[in-house]
Parts: structure tokens; C-alpha cells; sequence
């Protein structure tokens, strides 16, 4: 059953045009909460608080005064203080100076409110802290300052919207933006018959004429589009259409004008940096920032109106992300900003990861990765980690040289859960492990396993190093000098399963060097096993550890008899009562500990009957099948394991009939065992070459059983076949026409036995007889 909370997002922190209080705009989301933990906002609820300042505070106290201001209110976190000192600076300069200019926010800065979506609020945030010229200077110089722009004035404003110079329709748009702007004429705005058609008219007819008409119409649809209640009427005067249209145009001027210059955008702005740019290059910054600005406002409208997922799917059509991968060229920071954080948001869908693929949106990516503004990083490497999800995308970004510079990332607090997603994403394609080596990956995840107090909150971290453990050369690395001692310290404080984990993986590596370097913990790995408040995974870990170290050097009686560890192990030996984990690694330790020595001891704990259950409770599992024949070896090769096993138990048919598996490494180890069986114990061997022959040959000498040799067709053969019953079979069309393979047909120098062949039906009491 759905439960339903509610979460509040502050927004907007501005001042009241008219009295000393600070209004602080938020949100309340209703987020309806279903049972598998998925959530969805079901309903906004927009709020104000105001803050009534009674006393103005001196210039030199703004600082600290913001500072109780913001540890008073909840809605404003602390990364708000720089914008509520902002405020009061604005409030102390226009009570001290009036008339003056309006404190309310400037008329350049549209009005911005909250949103759900993370991104967004990184937006709004950046937003609120810079200053609210910082976007657009000219556009601000250009409109009308607000105290002059009169609600009673709305129809001379309208009317001048008609004029013939495109100046007075730019004018009387900016009046109407202006109002807008002001909360208090939002409602009477709203309810005017003909405003909004009449802007959406100017903005279709007019709008390729003037750049800073456009602006003013774009930021009256932006206020609108802050309130989702608004959206609908958005959509009647074919705002979405329009705006993408004005994108259109302007990204195509852009590409004609560098197309005329020879020079790109971000070549010219790194000429103006350095003193070097011409005229021309001068002019065509100066238009690309009036575009840019312009650009701003189109893109956070379509990010707004996009909540609508079926509103997003018509941006898509009209080559909404085409637009936002060619604004990744321009040189705004925050422009590139929001067109990274709309790309994010469109990266979840396949066909939108297909297009931005095809606009080759990594090598943009990759570029501004350059940068110095941490939130334009930031939103980088969350849409690089999206789009990591495609191998075809992993490869352009290995290709692009992002390995480093994400390794880089890990080590800044304010990157590193995002950085190491998308190392991990990265490492699971084993051609790009090897690729890690040539960057700080081993001395960046050494130092973070040393550091992390519990691995759960860093799943990213221990994903990455496991990968990367599985690399010859990057465990090579981790284990080098005293790393792989610092870490089995590390681990044995700590206890972490996760931790133990990568050692595990390391341990599995063929390098002697790195095995050798376990050796010396052998008693704390066993005494380990032996905590009373060790649980099943970090069980699972430490003796998958001991199972990798399967060396000459390593004593195993030694330890057994020191820890008792067959008996240990023999009380974890309940099949259908003990995890299938624990059971296999107990299966996998059993043939690395038997030798002679330790024979008996497995026989008397109960484990020989462990596995030999385990052989009919789990033959559908592969991995099972395949660990439990490979032991089976282990176990055959020693006196006391081998008699019980033939002596009290089928193992041999079980061999026989693996013979027919359709997993060709399972075949392998059975052929290998059924060998060993062959060679140690001479009663055995006819008896197997019988029960082999029988098994290869199982169509033919049901044939023969039944009397005169009858044809079996090819359907029929390759019936058996898919059955698993036989590997070869026989058709009677005459010795020429043989048809079983080479491979599946017994020598018959290599059986001596006489019996064994009358048994089978191939050797004549006829001398005359031909072999049938």
C-alpha cells in the first residue's frame, strides 16, 4: 500500500519590493511512497516565509547578521548565507537612498523556482549565489528599471506591442516581463483575455528580428513555466515549439557566423583571454553572449515544461538533444551548466543516449572536464556516468583519455561517489582494466581501502577494486612492497567482509609472489573462521581465501591439526540447511586440503558423505557439478578417500554418466577422475572401459540386443544425441558409410578382455562372422 509524505524544497530567496522583509520562496512535494520503495511527487504546493527585518543592521555587521538570519530559518541552508548578505546589501541601499533603484530582483534575473529534480536545484543554487548581473549586464541596462513599470499601465504596454518599431515592441515586452516578475501581479496578469496569445503572436511574427524581444517574451513563459498549474496554458500558445524554434535559428547563426570567421567560439574566447583577439573575433563574443543569455532562457523553459514526460517525447522529435550536445560549444559556464543537467535528465532513454552518441557528445564532455567551476564538473560526471551504462560510450571515453582525469576526481570529496560510478562502469569491460594501470587507480583505491570506516557506504569503491583485482598486473600493483600486508591488517581490524572480498581476489591471482604474501596470516584467517560473531558472507570471504592458496609451500596438516578445522568445517556441512555458498567453498577446500595425510580425517568427519549427497541434491547446478568433480580428483588420488568412495558409493556411474554433459570443462574433469580410478585400482579398470564403451555406444547395442542390425536414421541419432544418451551413432550402410566419429569409438588393441567383447556383442562365435 502507497504511503504518502511530504519534503520541502526552499527556493528563490529575494527581497519584498515595498517593505524591509526577506521573502524565502519554497515548495512542498507530496511524494507518494509504494510499496517496493519506488517514489513519485503526486503533488507542489508553492509557500512564502517572509522574514520582517525591524532593524537595519550596519554595513559591517551584514556579515554576521546574515549569519542568524540564516541559522534562525530552516528553509535556508547554510550555503545561503553569501545570498542573504546579498539581500540585506540591497535592503540597507535602499532604505538609506531613496528614490533609488528597486530592491526587488533585477529585472534581468527570471524568476526561478524550485524543482524537484537534483539537477535542477545545483541550477538554482548557482543561480542564487552569483550576482544578478553576472548572466545578463546588457539585457539589465536595456530594461526599464522597476519602479517605473506601472500595473495600470498594462494596456499602454499591450498597445505598444503593435508598434512598427521592433525597439518599442522590445520596450513594452520588457515592461510586461517586468511585472511578471512581481508575485504580487502574477494572478491579474494571468486572468487578461488576450496578453499570452497576444505575446506568443510578437514572439512567432517578430522574434527572428530582435534578440532582446525574444529575451523579454522568454523570460514571461520562464516565470510561467516555474508552476506546473501554468504549463498547460503554456502548451495552448505553442510555447515549446516556439522556444525550440528561436534555438534553432540562433544555432544556426552561430555555426554560419564561425563558419564565416574560421574560428571557433572557445578559440576566440581563449584569444580574448590572452590579448590576441581582432575586431572580428570581438564581435562575434559579443553576439554569442547576447545569444547565450538568450539560449539560457530557452533551454530552463523546456527543462521546466519537460516534468511532462509526453512533453519530453515532442522535445525529442524536434531535436531537443541535438540543440542541447551543439550548446556544450559555447563558452557560458552557465549555459553549459544547464544544457549538462538537461542532457542528464534526457540520457535515461535509450533513444536519447543513441542521438547524443551519434552528436559524438563524449569528446565535448571529455573537453570540459577542463574546467575550474566545480558545479559545471560535477554535472559533467553525472552525464558521463549515465551514459557509461553503453560499451560503445566506454570505449570513445577510454579512447578520449577520461581515465586519468576521473582518477584524479576520486580524490576530491565533492566528486569522488560520482568519479568512482563511472571508473566502475569503465572497469567492467576487461579490455579496459589493463588501461588503469597507467594511471594513480591502484594508489587512489589503496588509499580509500585504508581510509573508509565501513565499506557500505562506498559500494561504488569496493565494486571498482574488485574489478580491478581481477586485472594480473593491477593486483600485481596492490600487492607490491607492504601494500598487501597494510591491507590484511586493515581487514583483520576491521572485519569487513567486503574488504576480505578483494583480498579474496588477489588471493586467486597465479603470481607465487602475491599467494606467498598470504602465508603468514594462515592461524588468523583459521582463527577467524572460529569468531563466534563471524556471519556468513565474511565466512564465505576468509575461506575463499584459504581455498585460493593452494600451494606446495603451504602445510595444510599443520594448520588442520593446530585449528581443528575438519571438525569445524563438518558442522557447516548440512546440505539444505547450510547456505549453498558456504557448501561450495567447503566442496572447493576439501580437494585442496586431501592428501594422505589429511584422508582419514575427512572420511571420519562426515565430509566424504557431505559431497557425495551433495552429487544428487545439486546435479542441476553447473558449478556445483563442476567444483564437486574437480575435488572428486583430489579425493581419488588418496588411499583412504578412494575406498570409501568406491567401496560405499556410485561415484564412478556418477562419473560415467557426466561423461554426456553438455559443459565441456565438466566432461573434462570427469574424464580426468574416471583416469585416476583407472590407474590406481585395476578391479576398476574393465569395468570402467565396459561402462565407457556402453555409454558411447548406447543406440548401436540396443539395436544389436534386439537381434539383426537395424538402420537407425539421422533423426533418429540426432534424437538421441539432444537426449544426451549417446555421443556417436551407428547407421548399417556399410563399412564406407560408417558414421560414428573416430573420437567416440573404442580401440580395440586397448581392450584385452575377451568376456568384455562377447558382453558387448562384437566378438563372433563364428570365425567366419564378420564383426557386426
Amino acid at each position: 500500500m502507497a504511503t504518502l509524505k511530504k519534503k520541502v524544497h526552499p527556493g528563490l530567496i529575494e527581497l519584498d519590493p515595498e517593505d524591509a522583509v526577506i521573502v524565502v520562496n519554497y515548495e512542498t512535494h507530496d511524494i507518494e511512497v509504494d510499496a517496493d520503495g519506488s517514489q513519485r511527487v503526486v503533488g507542489k504546493t508553492p509557500g512564502v516565509k517572509q522574514l520582517k527585518i525591524r532593524t537595519l543592521p550596519d554595513e559591517r555587521d551584514i556579515p554576521s547578521f546574515a549569519q542568524e538570519l540564516t541559522n534562525k530559518c530552516k528553509l535556508i541552508s547554510a550555503s545561503k548565507v553569501g545570498r542573504v548578505e546579498q539581500v540585506l546589501h540591497q535592503l540597507v541601499d535602499r532604505e538609506t537612498a531613496k528614490p533609488g533603484p528597486s530592491s526587488s530582483r533585477s529585472s534581468s534575473s527570471p524568476y526561478v523556482h524550485t524543482f524537484s529534480d537534483v539537477d535542477r536545484q545545483q541550477l538554482r543554487q548557482r543561480n542564487q549565489e552569483r550576482p544578478s548581473s553576472a548572466l545578463r549586464p546588457q539585457q539589465q541596462q536595456q530594461q526599464p528599471p522597476a519602479e517605473h513599470v506601472r500595473f495600470d499601465d498594462l494596456d499602454i504596454y499591450i498597445e505598444n506591442l503593435y508598434e512598427e518599431d521592433i525597439k518599442d515592441k522590445a520596450r513594452a515586452a520588457n515592461c510586461i516581463a517586468t511585472l511578471f516578475r512581481q508575485a504580487q501581479h502574477l494572478e491579474p496578469l494571468l486572468s487578461h483575455a488576450t496578453l499570452l496569445p497576444t505575446l506568443a503572436r510578437v514572439l512567432r511574427d517578430d522574434g527572428k528580428r530582435s534578440v532582446d524581444l525574444c529575451m523579454a517574451i522568454q523570460s514571461v513563459w520562464l516565470v510561467l513555466s516555474n508552476f506546473s498549474q501554468f504549463h498547460q496554458l503554456l502548451v495552448e500558445n505553442q510555447v515549446g515549439v516556439l522556444t525550440i524554434d528561436i534555438l534553432d535559428l540562433e544555432i544556426k547563426r552561430t555555426e554560419h557566423r564561425v563558419k564565416e570567421e574560421g574560428i571557433t567560439l572557445r578559440e576566440a574566447a581563449a584569444k580574448e583571454a590572452a590579448g590576441t583577439a581582432n575586431d572580428k573575433e570581438r564581435r562575434l563574443l559579443a553576439v554569442s553572449q547576447k545569444q547565450d543569455r538568450l539560449m539560457y532562457l530557452c533551454a530552463y523553459l523546456l527543462l521546466n515544461l519537460s516534468e511532462d514526460p509526453d512533453i519530453e517525447r515532442k522535445m525529442q522529435k524536434k531535436g531537443i538533444v541535438v540543440y542541447l550536445v551543439k550548446m556544450l560549444d559555447r563558452t557560458n559556464i552557465e549555459l553549459l551548466i544547464l544544457a549538462t543537467a538537461f542532457l542528464k535528465k534526457l540520457s535515461i532513454y535509450q533513444e536519447n543516449k543513441d542521438q547524443m552518441a551519434a552528436c559524438d557528445v563524449v569528446s565535448r564532455l571529455v573537453g570540459l572536464m577542463a574546467t575550474d567551476n566545480e558545479v559545471l564538473l560535477l554535472a559533467t560526471l553525472r552525464l558521463l556516468h549515465n551514459l557509461s551504462f553503453d560499451s560503445g560510450l566506454q570505449d570513445e571515453m577510454v579512447k578520449q583519455g577520461l581515465l586519468p582525469k576521473a582518477v584524479q576526481l576520486v580524490k576530491e570529496v565533492t566528486f569522488q561517489q560520482v568519479a568512482l560510478g563511472l571508473l566502475y562502469h569503465i572497469s567492467q569491460d576487461d579490455r579496459h582494466k589493463s588501461m588503469f594501470i597507467y594511471t594513480d587507480a591502484v594508489t587512489v583505491i589503496l588509499d580509500l581501502l585504508m581510509r573508509v570506516k565501513d565499506m557500505t557506504t562506498t559500494p561504488e569503491l569496493i565494486a571498482l577494486a574488485v574489478n580491478l583485482t581481477q586485472n594480473s598486473r593491477i593486483a600485481e600493483a596492490l600487492c607490491g612492497g607492504e601494500r598487501l600486508a597494510m591491507l590484511l591488517e586493515r581487514a583483520f581490524l576491521t572485519r569487513d567482509e567486503l574488504l576480505f572480498k578483494v583480498l579474496r581476489n588477489l588471493s586467486q591471482q597465479a603470481d607465487a609472489a602475491t599467494k606467498a604474501g598470504f602465508l603468514p596470516y594462515l592461524d588468523q584467517l583459521a582463527l577467524l573462521l572460529q569468531g563466534p560473531e563471524v556471519d556468513s558472507d565474511l565466512f564465505v570471504e576468509v575461506l575463499g581465501i584459504l581455498v585460493n592458496l593452494d600451494m606446495p609451500s603451504c602445510d595444510w596438516p599443520s594448520l588442520i591439526a593446530k585449528h581443528d578445522l575438519l571438525n569445524l568445517l563438518a558442522g557447516y556441512a548440512q546440505p539444505g540447511v547450510t547456505e549453498d555458498d558456504i557448501l561450495l567453498e567447503l566442496v572447493m577446500f576439501m580437494g585442496v586440503v586431501c592428501d594422505e595425510a589429511t584422508a582419514p580425517q575427512l572420511v571420519q568427519t562426515g565430509l566424504v558423505s557431505m559431497m557425495y549427497e551433495l552429487m544428487g541434491t545439486k546435479k542441476e547446478d553447473d558449478e556445483f557439478v563442476l567444483q564437486i568433480t574437480h575435488s572428486l580428483l583430489s579425493l581419488l588420488e588418496c588411499q583412504a578417500t578412494r575406498a570409501v568412495l568406491l567401496d560405499s558409493t556410485q561415484v564412478a556411474f556418477y562419473l560415467i554418466d557426466l561423461l554426456q554433459d553438455s559443459n565441456a570443462e565438466v566432461v573434462k574433469a570427469a574424464d580426468q577422475a574416471l583416469t585416476v580410478i583407472s590407474e590406481t585400482d585395476e578391479s576398476w579398470a574393465a569395468k570402467l572401459q565396459a561402462l565407457k564403451f556402453e555409454a558411447h555406444n548406447q543406440v548401436w547395442l540396443e539395436a544389436c540386443a534386439n537381434g539383426a542390425p537395424q538402420q537407425v536414421t539421422g533423426d533418429e541419432a540426432a534424437e538421441h544425441v539432444q537426449e544426451g544418451q549417446i555421443q556417436a551413432y551407428w547407421q548399417d550402410r556399410g563399412e564406407e558409410e560408417l558414421g560414428m566419429e573416430d573420437s567416440m569409438l573404442l580401440n580395440i588393441e586397448d581392450l584385452q578382455n575377451a568376456e568384455l567383447w562377447q558382453k558387448a556383442g562384437l566378438l563372433a562365435t563364428d570365425d567366419n562372422e564378420r564383426v557386426a
